[in-house]
C-alpha cells in the first residue's frame, strides 16, 4: 500500500515514519539534483535570454513536493515553469534508483 505526503517545509519531513526516512532520502537526493541541474541551465542564459522565452529570472524553485512511498524505488521529478504569457512549460525527469 503507498503513502502521500506533501512537503510544503522542512517540518513536513517529519510526518514521515521513522523507517521510512532513508528510502524518503534516497529518492529526495535525485530529486534536489534535477532542480539544481535546471537552474543551471537557466543560469547560463542571459536574462535577455530568459525574457525572450517569457521566463521570470527565478523560474525554477522548488517550493513543495508530494512524495510517494510505492516501494518502486523510482524517483519522477515535475517540473512546471510559469512565464509571463501565463503558459506554463513541464519539464518531466524519471529514473530508476541506481541512475
Amino acid at each position: 500500500m503507498e503513502s502521500k505526503y506533501e512537503l510544503k517545509t522542512l517540518d513536513d519531513i517529519l510526518s514521515i515514519p521513522s523507517d521510512r526516512l532513508d528510502v524518503f532520502f534516497a529518492e529526495f537526493i535525485p530529486h534536489v539534483k534535477d532542480f539544481r541541474a535546471a537552474k543551471d541551465v537557466l543560469d547560463l542564459l542571459s536574462f535577455e535570454n530568459l525574457a525572450e522565452m517569457g521566463l521570470p529570472a527565478d523560474a525554477v524553485s522548488l517550493k513543495s513536493m508530494t512524495w510517494v512511498d510505492d516501494g518502486k524505488k523510482d524517483v519522477t521529478t515535475n517540473m512546471t515553469l510559469n512565464n509571463s504569457e501565463n503558459t506554463t512549460s513541464t519539464i518531466t525527469v524519471k529514473r530508476q534508483q541506481g541512475e
